[in-house]
């Protein structure tokens, strides 16, 4: 153990150090967000790997906008800066548009085309993360000031996208948005125009878009248009790796093994059943030790002590099967299918019948193991 702690402390995590300081992304691991399904440790270095794209992305972004000025720059808007989209003194110039969403145009502006804004990416979260995250929701309890402080904790993200949508499509009202945030909750009606008599469509927002205190209203009506690249940020890739950082640093060599344990079991579990000959008794004690797997895994500090006794036994019966093969098998003979027969039935039960007697290939095996035992 202490040799491996060395080699975590001195090789592995000077390692990763040095990819985040030289901005070297782990080419081994899948992109995107950690990956749920993975250990914690795995999920950590690609939170590491999320940071260090993010790094990047935004470092080349700022050499792009390296003329533009400081109060453009993507950290941080200040109040101040941003105050003369609110005028009305100036008109509001779109800015970070992606697309146009298909045919769609605004509900109240028919000749101006709808645009799907430039939106911060999510904010990239690991398992111990969501549980925190999940726990301080818990805590804050059911009364009014909780729910609004959920709410108001909830809402960034979908703040950031209204901003953006605003500065995408500055005469866009709410229902331009919600028909392109969530579509369920505009709802689509078919009306008679009273004065022409032809049909015409019409939309309103869903029931619960208009109940009072909506989050959705409020965050509107809040909202600013204010461009993805100069909102602040919602995921502090800086911040967040000196958290990976800090938590491979700090974790012990248990911690470590413990994270790596269930792939280690899992892997163990395969190895073992790639067994191509092997008796009934092999597949019904993987089966059980992944069971016993599954169970241990779910528990808050799992003991691995009844699924390494598992796979302790399966192992045993692997290196029986070995061993008995290796004394009763001999290449060129003609009877293998009936020996190897003999192997399995002989590792599954107590007692075996020998086929043919002495005389059968079984037999003569038997007698050539007496006679080498008693020389």
């Amino acid at each position: 153990m202490r040799a491996v702690a060395s080699a975590l402390e001195s090789g592995v995590f000077d390692y990763v150090d040095f990819t985040f300081d030289n901005i070297l992304i782990f080419c081994s691991l899948d992109p995107g967000s950690p990956n749920m399904t993975h250990c914690l440790l795995h999920q950590k270095l690609q939170m590491l790997n999320c940071c260090i794209q993010r790094k990047k992305s935004r470092e080349w972004q700022q050499q792009e906008e390296v003329s533009e000025s400081e109060d453009e720059e993507f950290f941080e808007c200040e109040t101040a800066s941003i105050s003369s989209f609110d005028g009305t003194s100036r008109k509001k110039l779109p800015e970070g548009r992606l697309m146009q969403l298909g045919d769609l145009k605004l509900l109240h502006h028919e000749d101006e085309p709808l645009y799907i804004p430039i939106t911060q990416e999510p904010a990239p979260l690991t398992e111990d993360q969501l549980e925190a995250q999940a726990d301080v929701l818990v805590r804050l309890g059911t009364h009014a000031e909780g729910a609004a402080l959920r709410a108001r904790m909830q809402s960034a993200s979908l703040t950031s996208d209204m901003e953006a949508f605003k500065a995408a499509n500055p005469k866009a009202s709410l229902e331009d948005f919600v028909r392109w945030y969530s579509p369920r909750d505009l709802i689509e009606e078919q009306k008679v125009d009273e004065e022409t008599g032809k049909p015409i469509t019409t939309y309103h927002l869903s029931a619960r878009m208009l109940l009072p205190g909506n989050m959705w209203l409020e965050s509107w009506e809040s909202a600013r248009p204010v461009p993805a690249r100069r909102q602040k940020r919602l995921f502090d890739d800086t911040k967040e790796a000196e958290k990976v950082l800090h938590f491979l640093a700090s974790a012990k060599t248990s911690d470590v093994v413990n994270y790596l344990m269930p792939m280690l079991v899992h892997s163990a579990i395969l190895q073992l059943a790639e067994e191509e000959e092997c008796p009934q008794s092999l597949p019904l004690k993987l089966e059980e030790t992944a069971l016993k797997a599954a169970k241990v895994m779910r528990s808050p500090e799992p003991k691995y002590e009844i699924v390494l006794r598992c796979l302790y036994q399966a192992e045993v019966i692997v290196a029986q099967m070995h061993s008995v093969r290796t004394k009763f098998l001999c290449e060129g003979e003609d009877e293998q299918q009936e020996v190897r027969q003999f192997i399995l039935e002989l590792l599954d039960c107590y007692e075996v019948d020998v086929p043919n007697a002495g005389k059968g290939a079984v037999g003569k095996r038997i007698r050539h193991l007496f006679s080498e035992a008693q020389k």
